[in-house]
Formats: C-alpha cells, structure tokens, sequence
C-alpha cells in the first residue's frame, strides 16, 4: 500500500464515524421540524468534512515542512506527487505543486531548469497570490545560473512585496547571496544579519546562509572569519547542499598554497 493509499484510507476512517453520526442524528430528530433536522445534518457534514481534510492536509504540510527545512528535493517531490494525486482538478494545489516544483530542482542544484520552472509557476494563473515567494525562488535560481544583476532586481521585488515576518526573512537571504556573489560584501552581511534577526529558519538555512558569509569574508581577505563561517555551515547541515559546499571551501582554504 503506498503513503497516499494509506493516506486514504485513514481518512476513510476519520469519515465514516462522522457518517453513522449523522445517521443516528437524523433518527433521534426525526420527529422534530424538518429545518432542526436539516440544519443539524448540514452542521454534522461540514465538521466531518473538515475532520477529512485536516486528516488528508495536515500530515502532507507538515512533511512538506519538514523537506523543505533539510532541503530534501526527493522528499519534496513526494509530497508534491501525493498533493497531485489526491487533489488533480483544484486549482490552488495545482499552483502550489508547481511552485514548489521549482524548490526541489533548486535543492538538486539544477539551476536552469529550475529558473524555467519558477517563470512557468510566475505566469501561472493564481500567481498574484504568492507572487513575493515565487519572485524569490526565480531570484534565487537566476542567481546561480551566473544572472546577478537580473537576480538583485527580482530579488528586490521580492523584499519589496513581502508581507509576511517569515518572507522577509527569506528574501533578505537571497539577497544577501546574490550581494556575496556579486561581490558587494557590506551589502551582502547587511541582508544576511537582517534575515537572521527576522527568523534563524532551519539547519539548512542555517548552513546557507553561514556559506554565503564565508564568501563573502573570503573575498575580503579575511581567511580566519571565512573557515569559521565555513565551519559553521557544515556544522548546521552538512549533508545539505551548502554544507557540502562549505566543506569544499574548507579543504581549498586549508590546502597548502604553491
């Protein structure tokens, strides 16, 4: 049986007992007027198929969440199929999966298609909606394909249309990359130490975001805040991308000059 059939099932047996409430309300009032009756039975099916959905729903957001926090794109993809699945002619899950399409290339670092899939998820039809996060994920893609500038202008789209703690804290991320990129040091810590204070995020983005420290004290010259930057980075996550990286850093850092 696979997760999403599981998945089904359980919310079969989370229904049913909702159901046969429904039933035994329906018997107990019949000898009331028929609007006690209806409205007792409208009220009995909406909490039960409220009961359905959370059951369907919430685990799905919260392993999302979670795959997400790791930067786990094949536990990403999961959910996403599972959400497919369950849900193929919603509109809003649509645009969610395929939104978030784009985040598990970004987590396997396939940078190009990742970029086309956040353009195709931006011209999608509910894109207004989340238009901040998916300008975000697009900056985010655009900036490690090597399109800098193109990259700081959407990402500070992105900051701009923000209107939530937890956005802001992940667009002052991706801007503090892209500036570490760039090479605009100051520019870069300014929004790495704005996104930390709004929210620390997970051990992954803990690790990113210490990486991109690291370059940034390693353009300067400043090769002892650099390894700790870089330490500190594989500490956080060392199986996530940033972390591998970070580690990369480390050995090119302590290698003996020639």
């Amino acid at each position: 049986m696979t997760r999403y059939q599981k998945t089904v099932f359980t919310s079969f047996l989370v229904f049913l007992p909702a159901g046969v409430a429904a039933v035994i309300w329906f018997q107990l009032m019949r000898a009331s007027s028929s609007a006690v009756v209806v409205g007792g039975e409208i009220t009995i099916l909406v909490i039960a198929l409220a009961i359905n959905q959370a059951a369907l729903i919430v685990p799905l957001r919260r392993r999302f969440a979670a795959a997400v926090e790791r930067q786990d794109a094949d536990a990403v993809d999961a959910v996403l199929d599972e959400a497919a699945a369950m849900w193929p002619r919603n509109a809003k899950m649509r645009a969610f999966v395929d939104g978030n399409r784009a985040v598990a290339l970004m987590f396997r670092e396939r940078w190009d298609e990742a970029v086309a899939q956040a353009r195709s998820a931006l011209a999608g039809p509910l894109a207004r909606t989340q238009e901040a996060l998916l300008l975000n994920n697009l900056a985010w893609a655009l900036a490690h394909t090597g399109a800098l500038d193109q990259a700081a202008t959407i990402g500070e789209r992105a900051l701009a249309g923000a209107q939530t703690e937890l956005l802001r804290g992940f667009a002052n991320g991706t801007l503090g990359a892209i500036y570490a990129l760039r090479g605009e040091a100051d520019r870069a810590l300014g929004h790495l130490d704005a996104a930390d204070a709004i929210s620390g995020g997970g051990r992954a983005i803990q690790a990113t975001r210490q990486y991109y420290r690291g370059v940034v004290f390693q353009s300067k010259g400043l090769t002892a805040e650099a390894i700790r930057a870089f330490e500190a980075a594989r500490a956080a996550a060392s199986a996530s991308p940033f972390g591998r990286h970070a580690a990369s850093r480390l050995v090119e850092l302590r290698s003996p000059r020639r």
